[in-house]
């Protein structure tokens, strides 16, 4: 007999429990919590792309002053 990992669940112990003897309240609150942990990490994702983007773009701007006007920023 197989058992399929789907209709299983990990309580706060780290056992297993079958999804059937799961609560419908407490279903919904996994739904939740998993639904708004992948927006967060959708979010940390963007902002890490946006944080490189900035840095290079000031480093370009910052040797541009430096090559151009013989200025120093920073």
């Amino acid at each position: 007999m197989t058992h399929n990992p789907d209709d299983y669940m990990m309580d706060s112990a780290g056992r297993l429990v079958p999804r059937a003897n799961v609560k419908p309240e407490d279903l919904l609150q996994d739904e939740l919590v998993r639904k708004l942990f992948e927006q967060a990490r959708v979010i940390r994702e963007t902002m890490r792309q946006f944080r490189e983007t900035a840095d290079g773009d000031i480093r370009a701007f910052l040797e541009l002053l430096a090559d151009q006007y013989g200025a120093k920023k920073g």
